[in-house]
């Protein structure tokens, strides 16, 4: 494995630094707080720079912000779906089982009432 020493001198470099602007500020050009830097941009760079190699920079705290993607809301939709498939599912095949247990069960009374009153008949030819 190949190491690299001495890369800080390299990152703080006023080369490197120009460079990181230009791609940081791609696609940016139109907000203000670019343009706001780009109206001292040597004197910006230099100061970010000085910063950087007195090992003083800070960044400024992050910002949270809540995405909004229509794909994530497809997701949800269909995992909704998904779901409640499911749910409909087990409680259709749960009312299906007791349904058959029920007619199972009263298949078995009959099938009591039908044996007794076999049984009675039986016993009425036998007397």
């Amino acid at each position: 494995m190949k190491t690299y020493k001495n890369l800080y001198p390299k990152v703080c470099s006023a080369e490197n630094i120009e460079l990181a602007f230009k791609k940081a500020r791609k696609n940016k050009t139109n907000l203000s707080c670019v343009i706001k830097f780009e109206e001292n941009i040597e004197e910006e760079l230099n100061k970010l720079r000085k910063e950087l190699s007195s090992f003083t920079y800070t960044p400024l705290p992050l910002k949270r912000f809540i995405i909004r993607d229509p794909k994530l809301e497809q997701y949800m939709h269909l995992l909704l779906e998904i779901g409640l498939s499911i749910m409909l599912s087990a409680i259709y095949y749960s009312l299906f089982l007791i349904k058959h247990l029920f007619m199972t069960l009263m298949h078995l009374e009959k099938t009591k009432e039908y044996t007794k009153q076999l049984k009675d008949l039986i016993n009425l030819k036998e007397k």
